[in-house]
């Protein structure tokens, strides 16, 4: 299944994310770029906060 979760990087949303991606999900995450680094492998992410409009205006789900 396909998932769009607006934040994903704070401490129960970045749990969620890592057992989705764990169970096969296809996820995207649209965040604000902080704990990039904590992320699994296989999600696609773009960082998305006030001063980056051309990230989200880029960002295809």
């Amino acid at each position: 299944m396909k998932i769009l979760i607006i934040g994903g990087t704070g401490t129960i949303s970045s749990a969620v994310s890592r057992l989705l991606a764990e169970s096969g999900h296809d996820l995207w995450l649209l965040y604000r770029g902080w704990r990039s680094e904590d992320m699994p492998s296989g999600i696609h992410h773009t960082a998305a906060g006030e001063s980056q409009t051309r990230a989200m205006n880029d960002f295809k789900f």
